[in-house]
């Protein structure tokens, strides 16, 4: 490829030479440009043709680029927005899961409250029953008299 593009430089070089002998000779031409009149050679003639046809091209591929890497920036852009709306999307089906299973949990400590509250209000009512019956025991029985073998405690509640 080097030896490919040295070659071109240097028939592009022998063409230039020879365009420049061959029109080294010829008289200047008049042209006539916005009411302006220029003399130009018919090789200045040639190289400012060169120079106009070489901004043409720059141009078009500068245009060609711009072009280029606005259509890529728009299709980033776009694949950033889509992204962006997937994550959203996932945390949002995350946030519910988790919301779904904090609202599980609530209810199951409903339950369960509401169980021990059920065991609690049985186990008083037992209770109460219980102390109902042994109060009704104690006043069916006789008072029992004083055993000989255990000292009477004192009026302040001691013992001798």
């Amino acid at each position: 490829m080097i030896i490919l593009g040295l070659i071109l430089i240097v028939l592009a070089l022998v063409a230039a030479l020879f365009l420049f002998l061959g029109t080294s000779a010829l008289p200047t031409m008049e042209l006539e440009v916005l009411g302006t009149t220029y003399h130009m050679s018919p090789l200045a003639l040639v190289i400012s043709g060169a120079v106009a046809m070489t901004l043409l091209w720059w141009g078009w591929a500068l245009v060609r680029m711009g072009t280029r890497r606005r259509v890529r920036k728009s299709r980033e852009a776009k694949e950033a927005a889509r992204q962006a709306e997937l994550d959203r999307a996932a945390r949002e089906k995350e946030n519910q899961a988790k919301w779904e299973r904090e609202l599980r949990d609530r209810e199951r400590q409903v339950r369960e409250t509401e169980a021990r509250l059920a065991e609690q209000k049985i186990s008083t009512q037992e209770a109460r029953r219980r102390a109902e019956v042994a109060e009704h025991q104690v006043a069916d029985e006789p008072a029992a008299p004083a055993r000989a073998d255990r000292p009477v405690a004192d009026g302040d509640g001691r013992r001798p």
